[in-house]
């Protein structure tokens, strides 16, 4: 669960949310619940009306993520359902994060009565959304990713997946702060360490955060600073021609160039593909 600094006021004001909902649900629901989240535990320590089922990776959920192995550029991973083999899957998408989601989508299907060979084909025929991990192109061996991830747990699992994935290529991770939450200093802290797995990283200072009380504003300084103490080599940009410029200056053939916003990031995929085109 995650809060939204300019939507809500605190973590409590969230969970507030949640439970209003659960409230609402019905004797005939089953609600499917991740097992690994402190706060909806405490929310589900008073079961709704209904039936609750977990999911995760926890040996007494009803719904466990399995052994994860890759297999032909494909993910290929086991779901077990009260402790028997619900089934095998293969999926283009990478990291934990779209797994676990993957499996609380074939126990949703499966209490809506599809047959797990149709899962199956369209789990391997899942091409995932526009801006997750989506691959913006390849020039002169530098693969270029685009990404939503911005605030902290997605960036971090998104660094996380495409190391995995790329395990033996450099990864260089672009990160634009550009919501309302993640212009203010309200997870200043908890962003240094989304970036281990990388390689590189490049930090764009964000581009509204005159919008944002000086009190409260993000600093990527800060963050330059707080990720390069944790050993991974971090750069602050004040514009994305910077950036752009940097990564032509440094990429080389098999570099994986992870770029991450929420927003446009004035259009830096195709510009940063086109200039390599010219350069390389």
């Amino acid at each position: 669960m995650r809060n939204r600094a300019d939507i809500f006021r605190d973590l409590a004001h969230v969970k507030s949310f949640f439970r209003q909902f659960l409230e609402r649900l019905g004797p005939q629901s089953v609600l499917l619940a991740y097992d690994d989240d402190p706060n909806l535990a405490d929310l589900l320590s008073a079961p709704p009306a209904g039936r609750v089922e977990y999911y995760g990776r926890n040996p007494r959920s009803e719904w466990r993520l399995g052994e994860v192995r890759t297999e032909n550029a494909l993910t290929v991973f086991d779901v077990n359902h009260r402790g028997e083999l619900f089934g095998t899957f293969r999926t283009p998408m990478i990291g934990a994060h779209n797994l676990l989601n993957a499996v609380a989508a074939l126990a949703a299907a499966h209490h809506n009565g599809v047959g797990r060979a149709k899962m199956a084909r369209g789990l391997a025929d899942f091409r995932g959304i526009k801006r997750r991990q989506e691959v913006r192109g390849i020039k002169n061996g530098v693969t270029v990713i685009d990404d939503f991830a911005h605030h902290p747990t997605a960036v971090r699992e998104t660094v996380r997946a495409v190391k995995a994935f790329y395990p033996e290529r450099r990864l260089v991770a672009v990160f634009e702060p550009r919501t309302n939450t993640s212009m203010r200093d309200v997870f200043q802290a908890e962003y240094a360490a989304c970036f281990d797995p990388a390689d590189l990283v490049c930090i764009r200072q964000p581009p509204l955060l005159k919008k944002i009380p000086e009190g409260q504003r993000f600093s990527s300084h800060k963050l330059v600073e707080d990720i390069a103490r944790r050993g991974v080599p971090a750069h602050y940009f004040a514009d994305t021609e910077a950036i752009i410029d940097f990564l032509v200056d440094r990429a080389a053939a098999e570099d994986v160039i992870l770029i991450m916003s929420n927003g446009g990031f004035d259009n830096i995929h195709e510009r940063l593909l086109d200039t390599l085109r010219s350069t390389f």
